[in-house]
């Protein structure tokens, strides 16, 4: 990974990130810290050493050691690679063991064979290397615009129609005329490449703007009764007192004041009891 280098387009100079020059630094350490192969990485947790598993243009991200390097505050640095993720240059992705960036587009930064231009084991002299790396470079840059083009040739943008069928098959809340604007605006591009499936582009907005989850919360339990309380009336009665929450209209509901006299309470007992004990001899 620390041997060998990376292609940088021209164009990234018209980038919104090439003019916030925090920004452009993080993001050319981003693709000089991916792999170029595919490799296993041992990583010590708390239970012990395990291996993970990191594909080509891919990379570990530690957000204090960065911070470190970087002379960023950790704060700032996860700021800005929310940002890089948020314009569509990379993929976070964490669990409970790391985070893994993934590279957008990570072949086009990739360097190819017949840009190397110097043979194992044999020095070449400075005009040599000099006229050699000027002609690799210039066949690049035409295979760069040759490849733009075709992609751009087979590239057909979706209508609102197609996009809201896509959406409506997926079952997602995403608006296709937003979706549609969005991407109109920016010519189809994503990052800084043409796109080549708008399809995918749709499955991405959905991770961006997840769909909010409904929360069940369970009832909260009834409120004990208020306890009875006992007055006596200016006229020498005895009362007892209780509010009771009554429900109205099936919605709201307020609170009623009860007041019932002792006396009444006291034959209501009685009959009750009587009647009780009628059920209890008819039974016999």
């Amino acid at each position: 990974m620390e041997n060998g280098y990376i292609k940088l387009w021209r164009k990234s100079m018209d980038s919104r990130i090439f003019a916030n020059s925090q920004l452009w630094q993080l993001w050319t350490y981003c693709l000089m810290k991916a792999n170029h192969k595919k490799q296993w990485v041992p990583m010590i947790t708390g239970r012990g050493e395990t291996e993970i598993e990191i594909q080509a243009g891919q990379f570990i991200f530690g957000r204090n050691t960065w911070a470190k390097k970087l002379k960023m505050k950790p704060s700032t640095l996860w700021y800005m690679m929310q940002k890089l993720e948020r314009l569509e240059y990379l993929d976070m992705q964490s669990n409970n063991v790391c985070t893994i960036v993934t590279i957008r587009n990570w072949k086009v930064y990739q360097q190819r064979e017949e840009m190397i231009g110097q043979p194992n084991g044999q020095r070449i002299g400075n005009e040599s290397a000099t006229n050699r790396q000027r002609t690799d470079t210039d066949k690049n840059d035409k295979n760069d615009k040759k490849n733009y083009s075709d992609r751009r040739k087979n590239f057909k943008k979706p209508s609102v129609e197609q996009i809201t069928a896509y959406c409506n098959e997926r079952g997602n809340s995403i608006d296709p005329i937003i979706f549609y604007n969005h991407y109109e605006s920016k010519g189809w591009v994503v990052g800084m490449q043409p796109m080549k499936n708008w399809k995918a582009a749709i499955i991405t907005w959905e991770k961006r703007n997840p769909e909010p989850k409904e929360i069940n919360r369970p009832p909260k339990p009834d409120k004990p009764p208020k306890p009875v309380k006992r007055m006596r009336h200016p006229d020498g009665t005895r009362y007892s007192y209780r509010e009771v929450l009554v429900a109205t209209n099936g919605k709201d509901s307020r609170t009623v004041q009860i007041f019932d006299k002792l006396e009444d309470q006291k034959k209501r007992k009685e009959n009750a009891k009587k009647l009780l004990e009628g059920k209890d001899k008819g039974n016999k």
